[in-house]
């Protein structure tokens, strides 16, 4: 079975989508390798930047395995990186708040494309659409845009770069956009029972049918180690990282998502059975 090596080059949103990726692709007859390069909040242009320290500086390792020799974790770089496989497929993507400004793509896109095009001539280069934010998240007033307009600049900037270069979008954005506008299944906020003022631990506003983090307590990782809620507008929860796994199944296999059986156990049957619709269909779009 051929190995299909694949290097994703990112942040915490392509991080959200690799949440199941592995478990989704083990039903697939094929043997894929991922190698995830993710710096939290990491922009294009800060990818690129370091990318030019570590090849004046080898040590300049900012890329984290998980994976530790004598109590120090083995790290890598861009550059070695990339010329050390025979990558097939090199995923590239924007951070999530400038996503929507199609502006800010550049230098960084077309300096990390030249990188990989020098390093991994081989590779295909694709785009992964990224996600709006959350319909109550208070960047939205801040920008004077709500959800439909952050997604319309997300998806005319990735489409627009994908045209001028020739790459393949991984849609993303557009299925989370599709469950997010879904009849039936709209999240709505605030929750009128809800004392947002003044939380009482354990009790979180309602916030069914949303795909974001949302309302959460820290219990642990805190400075006194007492629970602190926390609102998470833009990451992934299980819903929405099964979402964009699914997308990137269908995306990198060629299969139905539709006919996927792995459901993480946090999630309905009939619930995840629409995810995997809407990823379907998210993909079939942009094929087309």
């Amino acid at each position: 079975m051929k190995r299909t090596n694949v290097f994703v080059i990112g942040n915490s949103f392509s991080g959200n989508a690799l949440t199941y990726f592995g478990e989704l692709t083990r039903s697939a007859p094929m043997d894929i390798m991922v190698k995830h390069a993710m710096i939290g909040g990491c922009s294009l242009e800060k990818h690129w930047n370091i990318s030019c320290l570590s090849e004046k500086d080898a040590s300049v390792r900012p890329y984290g395995t998980g994976h530790y020799i004598n109590d120090k974790e083995v790290r890598f770089n861009l550059p070695e990186t990339l010329a050390s496989v025979p990558w097939d497929i090199i995923t590239l993507q924007q951070v999530s708040w400038r996503s929507w400004q199609a502006e800010t793509f550049e230098p960084g896109l077309g300096n990390l494309v030249a990188l990989i095009k020098k390093l991994a001539p081989t590779a295909e280069i694709v785009m992964h659409q990224t996600w709006p934010y959350r319909s109550d998240s208070p960047h939205y007033k801040e920008w004077g845009i709500g959800d439909d307009q952050m997604y319309n600049g997300i998806r005319d900037a990735y489409a627009s770069y994908a045209k001028a270069y020739g790459f393949r979008v991984i849609p993303s954005g557009t299925a989370f956009y599709r469950v997010m506008k879904m009849k039936g299944r709209t999240f709505t906020a605030p929750d009128p029972s809800f004392d947002y003022e003044h939380p009482v631990y354990p009790a979180l506003p309602k916030q069914e049918h949303t795909l974001h983090v949302g309302w959460h307590w820290r219990e642990i990782n805190t400075d006194n180690g007492l629970p602190v809620v926390g609102y998470d507008h833009g990451h992934a929860n299980d819903r929405g990282c099964y979402l964009a796994g699914c997308v990137w199944y269908e995306f990198f296999t060629g299969l139905d998502a539709r006919k996927l059986t792995f459901v993480p156990g946090s999630i309905a049957a009939d619930d995840a059975a629409m995810l995997r619709e809407a990823a379907h269909d998210a993909v079939a779009e942009h094929r087309k």
